[in-house]
């Protein structure tokens, strides 16, 4: 039998083969960027991975930005989460999540209203993206972060990975796209009985 399906130890997760799922944008989220049965079932389908590595999905608002992307800043988005990883986690499986801010490649089109579309300077990335509401369009042309509103990023990111934990995530990762720049870094979650934070610190 070859190793590839073999449990494996990866820091504190035990894998039961060493097939790992590489994120991938689906667009199946809701509007309101929540993870909908069409996740839930998407996720469960391939739960025969090891490991599941789970889309790119928003801190917050302003780091929306691609049309039907998931989000994970407020109550009904880490609800939406919740089914999902407990749909891998009865499949035997584990499933970690990569925080993803998409910074200017993005449209006003895809954010709530009043979400801004935010970047290192103010300067709008030469692409187009897809929108329901306008079809392709132009990215915004971003707001120059602040030293204020790089900290405000960074606590986005930092609510964002408890949210996750809250959601069931076995392990999380951050990233960004190539238009806003941030350390990576992640979180171990055993997902066999851990105390699960309530409440932002």
């Amino acid at each position: 039998m070859s190793v590839l399906f073999e449990p494996v130890a990866l820091g504190e997760l035990q894998l039961a083969n060493r097939i790992v799922m590489a994120p991938m944008t689906r667009s199946r989220a809701l509007a309101d960027a929540v993870p909908g049965s069409d996740m839930v079932e998407y996720y469960r389908q391939r739960a025969g991975a090891g490991l599941i590595v789970a889309e790119g999905t928003a801190p917050s608002a302003s780091g929306l930005g691609y049309c039907r992307t998931p989000a994970i800043y407020n109550d009904e988005q880490i609800v939406g989460w919740r089914r999902v990883t407990e749909a891998v986690h009865a499949e035997g499986r584990r499933i970690v999540l990569q925080l993803m801010h998409v910074g200017r490649a993005a449209s006003r089109h895809n954010k709530p209203v009043g979400a801004a579309t935010v970047a290192p300077s103010a300067l709008r990335a030469r692409t187009q993206v897809f929108s329901d509401a306008a079809g392709l369009v132009d990215t915004d042309e971003p707001l120059a972060l602040s030293l204020q509103g790089i900290g405000e990023v960074i606590e986005d990111y930092r609510q964002a990975a408890l949210n996750a934990r809250l959601a069931g995530f076995d392990w999380g990762r951050a990233c960004t796209a190539p238009a806003v720049t941030c350390r990576c870094s992640s979180w171990p979650q055993a997902a066999t009985g851990a105390a699960m934070p309530t409440a932002a610190t």
